[in-house]
């Protein structure tokens, strides 16, 4: 199922005499923060979600059934920070772009791996997310 019937489905699954109910959907991380003004959506290959989480100037990216698996991006204007990100976008490859408002620019993420690069290195993560912009493009 690619991503754009995926998305019908979900929508479809809702809908009873032109009128859409739609189940709130809370997310938090590991230290309950929740999302504050989340203004852009995505989905990857794997149908995992990502989210601008505006108000705390990050990317939030979760499961296909909305549980939270991890966030990148802080605060600030150098490579991989993001001053108040909305919308986003994700190409066949698996690159993220990131719309950067706040900062007058679009920003291009790596991939998210399922595991680090160097396990010896970095400590075992569930999944990891390539903080790094690969490319920054000012508006």
């Amino acid at each position: 199922m690619n991503n754009f019937d995926l998305f019908h489905n979900l929508i479809d699954s809702y809908i009873f005499s032109r009128r859409a109910y739609v189940d709130p959907l809370c997310i938090f991380d590991e230290n309950g923060l929740g999302l504050e003004g989340a203004s852009g959506l995505a989905l990857d290959n794997e149908n995992r979600i990502f989210i601008s989480d505006t108000g705390h100037n990050r990317i939030v990216i979760c499961t296909s059934e909305g549980a939270y698996i991890t966030s990148f991006g802080i605060e600030g204007d150098g490579p991989g920070q993001l001053k108040r990100p909305c919308g986003l976008d994700i190409t066949n490859n698996g690159t993220i772009i990131v719309t950067d408002p706040g900062n007058k620019r679009l920003q291009f993420f790596g991939l998210i791996n399922e595991q680090p690069p160097s396990v010896e290195n970095n400590p075992p993560k569930e999944n990891f997310a390539d903080t790094e912009a690969a490319f920054i493009a000012n508006l």
